[in-house]
């Protein structure tokens, strides 16, 4: 199952919430000026119930879960070249122990 992925509207809609609620609090607009603003910010679709606060959190945990599926596929890559590489060796521990130490350096210890 993939991870939750935000969408653009989901903060778009959080922010025209903020704007909405200064507008209609805004004790220096009249009742016809603040129909006006509210108007002006549009009338797209979008999801009243969002929680922005949780929007950061779950942004956070959709990009760490990215980079781990990123990072696993990599490593499997590195797998692949080790075996390959282990397969014309006469020494196939050896190479593919390089090939290793090679990854662990470049990508683990950096």
């Amino acid at each position: 199952m993939e991870k939750y992925k935000p969408k653009e509207t989901d903060l778009v809609g959080v922010i025209k919430g903020y704007l909405m609620a200064l507008i209609k609090n805004n004790t220096q607009f009249d009742e016809s000026t603040k129909a006006k603003l509210i108007e002006s910010l549009g009338t797209n679709h979008y999801d009243t119930r969002f929680d922005v606060s949780r929007f950061i959190e779950e942004a956070n945990r959709y990009a760490v879960y990215e980079w781990k599926k990123q990072n696993m596929e990599l490593a499997e890559l590195w797998k692949k070249t080790a075996v390959e590489s282990a397969k014309i060796s006469e020494t196939p521990h050896t190479v593919a122990n390089a090939v290793v130490e090679e990854f662990k350096k470049q990508f683990v210890l950096a």
